[in-house]
């Protein structure tokens, strides 16, 4: 049955904002929780919802159905402005306010936005059936697919968010390229930041998995090793064995290592 968007009952999993990063309550198939927002200008969370609740809200809620028709039927600046007062979400996790350096937990989730491919409804079958796809529903706008997928967090530390970022911009990289390679469409580059907020909307016939297979993400590539200048490099063999070399010529960011 049809529920309304205002209210926030306990079949929404709304939960109460965890108070230290590094605990994230994600599981083995990437369903974290989400901080749910109330539109574009909101960076407060109104409450909590879990990947799950999110998907139900998309099928079955009658103020976002009413709210979704009202964006389809405008057109241009009407019809974006329509689209910030829809409510929206931050499938990479949890955040005290909507900002990068405010995450309190990881999903272990990423959303990728395929932008003008009408007819939608095809291309959400297909990106459903991509092994690591936890949801996919067609756009507010009613000509794209929003995409969500599970990622491999098992060898992420969750207790440095810099390492979590940089994580998450490698998985968004990597499953934007597997995913125009597989559908042939181009992902919108936009949508990737981390604190991004995705507008939900209606969509009866969304597709869910409750157990995708979490997306492997690449390694970060290794550091390339610390060299000293070249000029600095042959004056230190010119003073090997002979007599002492000065190095107050070395700008002041240079070292010469022992």
């Amino acid at each position: 049955s049809s529920k309304p968007y205002g209210l926030t009952p306990l079949h929404f999993c709304i939960h109460t904002m965890p108070q230290s990063y590094g605990k994230s309550p994600h599981g083995p198939h990437g369903g974290g929780l989400l901080s749910l927002f109330h539109g574009a200008t909101s960076t407060d969370p109104a409450g909590t919802l879990s990947l799950a609740a999110v998907a139900e809200l998309i099928r079955t809620c009658d103020d976002l159905a009413r709210k979704t028709a009202r964006v389809r039927q405008l057109q241009g600046n009407e019809r974006k402005e329509a689209k910030r007062h829809l409510p929206g979400v931050t499938f990479t996790g949890l955040f005290s306010e909507r900002a990068n350096q405010n995450l309190t937990a990881y999903s272990g989730l990423v959303v990728l936005d395929f932008d003008h491919v009408p007819p939608a409804a095809p291309l959400r079958d297909k990106i459903a059936t991509h092994p690591s796809c936890a949801l996919a529903f067609v756009s507010p706008s009613g000509d794209g697919v929003k995409a969500v997928f599970s990622l491999d967090t098992s060898a992420l530390d969750l207790s440095d968010v810099d390492a979590v970022q940089a994580f998450h911009r490698r998985a968004y990289d990597a499953l934007r390229a597997d995913c125009e390679v597989r559908y042939g469409v181009a992902v919108d580059k936009v949508a990737s930041g981390f604190s991004q907020l995705c507008f939900l909307c209606s969509d009866p016939d969304a597709l869910t998995n409750e157990a995708p297979d979490a997306f492997p993400v690449p390694a970060p590539p290794p550091a390339p090793p610390r060299t000293a200048p070249a000029h600095a490099t042959s004056a230190v063999r010119r003073g090997a064995g002979l007599s002492p070399v000065s190095y107050t010529h070395l700008r002041a960011h240079e070292t010469v290592l022992d």
